[in-house]
């Protein structure tokens, strides 16, 4: 991928739109992208309010307004030991309409984001999510990408996880990433890649070069 700020990302590349109850892109977004747009259940009022109509609407249902439930395509799941985003991956995942673009990731209670990205890292690792100036990816073995110098990375690492940079300010060298991260690292070079192994690592890429002191 070439992380420039208006294009940043490949939107040929995904199948789907996959809303989730948190802050959402403009309207404009969507018109954009062109893709199916998925709802998880509460996830349709805010692309109502936006004046965007979802595809479907997956979930148990229990929060979209009973008006807008009437007049939208919906499948009800009401199987209470999965969340409407877990519900909607299975979905997603069935249709073959990975890999999405998440949105709605966060905007929400913090315990409920958290949740939403572990979720995140257990479904498929082609998908990505967005979130104002920040794209999140799911990482599990060879990836290379392309950024303008000095991106902003942060990783953050499932128990276990192991990774090996090239193109870093600061290189991990096979370091065992922890759940607390290796926050403000950076990209020396356009040109980046990331072997990750023993399990999941998020990486979290921020959309513009940042100019703060760390990049000198």
């Amino acid at each position: 991928m070439i992380a420039k700020s208006s294009e940043f990302v490949d939107v040929s590349r995904y199948k789907c739109i996959l809303c989730l109850d948190g802050k959402l892109p403009d309207v404009g977004f969507f018109a954009r992208c062109r893709l199916p747009i998925i709802a998880a259940d509460g996830a349709a009022n805010r692309l109502h309010s936006l004046g965007v109509s979802p595809d479907i609407v997956i979930g148990d249902c229990d929060s979209i307004e009973p008006g807008l439930l009437s007049q939208v395509r919906h499948l009800r799941i009401t199987d209470q030991s999965t969340s409407d985003f877990q519900k909607t991956l299975r979905y997603i995942e069935g249709q073959e309409l990975c890999p999405a673009i998440i949105c709605g990731i966060s905007g929400g209670y913090l315990d409920h984001i958290l949740n939403n990205v572990r979720i995140f890292l257990e479904g498929n690792c082609g998908n990505i999510f967005i979130d104002d100036d920040v794209i999140g990816f799911c990482l599990h073995s060879h990836h290379e990408f392309c950024f303008l110098v000095n991106t902003k990375l942060s990783f953050f690492g499932m128990p276990g996880s192991v990774m090996l940079t090239q193109g870093l300010k600061w290189e991990l060298t096979g370091e065992r990433l922890l759940p607390v991260g290796y926050a403000f690292n950076r990209t020396a070079s356009p040109r980046v890649t990331l072997d990750v192994s023993g399990a999941r690592v998020l990486m979290i890429a921020y959309k513009n070069s940042i100019t703060d002191a760390g990049a000198s």
